[in-house]
């Protein structure tokens, strides 16, 4: 991981022990991987082209394409051997992918704890960005928005998903992404330093391969992924020297992980001042490291608004247990909810006219 942060936040790790990890001397004991984006390759290629060279190439291989929502794996549900989402499934599908030929199986919002080496997996796709999936992610996406912490949390789910299909050095795959959001990501200039030492350098082989290909069709893209999971020893010779001298950089702890942490133990041994004045701290570091959407989140989009005793449907609430001014105003006691929530409609009682997301009593 190119942020370790998550070892101090969710495993309450030593930051200085986390900083002082033990890493590989080199990265050169990566898999072979080309990662390209058809659709930036040509704007004409479309996406039901994309699942038919998917689907063929699934009749000799195992092809396994990673979606962050079933309405996105609806796309797919005629090329699909197998779509899963809950975990035992998704368990008994990578069991039948290792052992053998399965096919073209969407994995729903499943980016992390999946092996799948050798010829599990030779073509894998990642159709549209990763994003929040549960409650508590879907409020912490609409608050966060494009802040360094989102951005940084959807790179590592990105970048986890990419590396499913290559668990050895000897191991081998194509890598395709699709969708704008996706590709426009990876190509900001300064999330590269985000990802690890291996990624950005195998992104910049894909990149030097893609601007031979650029205009390319179907066909063609057909021929350059069949080079990969044939092992083809001219890109296997690239794929190799792409990652000569690429070393792992020392662990990445973001500055207001401890303080979050600190935070969390503090609540959670019912001292809540002590939690609040650790959540401030995390603020005013994620702040001063240039996150400044993170802390306007915390303090200073919020506002005081009066809630009584309900429940809000909203998925921009902090509590859902109450619910916001705009959904029921009577005033009883205050609390706090992001300022962007919503604007109450005049006259009206039960009603809303909020910013993001639409919301209300039905």
């Amino acid at each position: 991981m190119a942020d370790d942060s998550v070892l101090v936040t969710n495993f309450d790790a030593d930051p200085d022990s986390v900083a002082a990890s033990i890493v590989p001397p080199s990265a050169g004991d990566l898999g072979d991987r080309l990662i390209l984006a058809p659709q930036e390759l040509n704007p004409d290629i479309t996406h039901e082209q994309v699942r038919a060279l998917a689907a063929d190439a699934a009749t000799i291989h195992n092809v396994v394409v990673l979606v962050p929502s079933k309405r996105q794996a609806i796309h797919w549900q005629n090329e699909a051997a197998e779509t899963v989402s809950a975990a035992s499934p998704i368990s008994d599908v990578v069991d039948r992918l290792t052992r053998g030929h399965v096919g073209l199986v969407v994995i729903i919002n499943r980016y992390d704890g999946i092996d799948l080496p050798n010829e599990a997996c030779r073509l894998l796709i990642i159709d549209s960005l990763p994003f929040a999936y549960s409650g508590r992610e879907r409020r912490e996406a609409i608050a966060l928005r494009d802040s360094e912490a989102m951005v940084t949390r959807q790179l590592q789910r990105l970048e986890q998903g990419m590396g499913r299909g290559v668990r050895s050095r000897d191991d081998r795959c194509a890598v395709l992404l699709l969708g704008p959001q996706l590709t426009q990501l990876l190509n900001r200039p300064e999330v590269a330093d985000r990802l690890s030492a291996a990624t950005r350098a195998q992104l910049e082989l894909s990149r030097k391969v893609a601007n031979s290909l650029e205009g390319t069709d179907v066909a063609m893209l057909r021929q350059v992924i069949d080079q990969v999971i044939e092992a083809d020893p001219a890109f296997r010779r690239a794929s190799r020297e792409a990652l000569v001298g690429v070393t792992y950089g020392p662990a990445s702890v973001s500055p207001s992980a401890a303080h979050l942490r600190a935070a969390y133990n503090s609540a959670t041994g019912y001292r809540p001042r002590e939690a609040a004045e650790h959540a401030k701290a995390a603020v005013h570091a994620a702040e001063e490291a240039g996150d400044g959407a993170s802390g306007r989140l915390a303090w200073r989009d919020v506002r005081r608004v009066p809630a009584r005793r309900g429940r809000c449907r909203s998925t921009a609430c902090f509590d859902r247990r109450n619910p916001c001014q705009q959904c029921c105003p009577a005033p009883a006691r205050w609390r706090r909810v992001p300022a962007d929530h919503g604007t109450l409609v005049p006259g009206t009682a039960s009603r809303c006219l909020p910013q993001q997301p639409v919301h209300g009593w039905p």
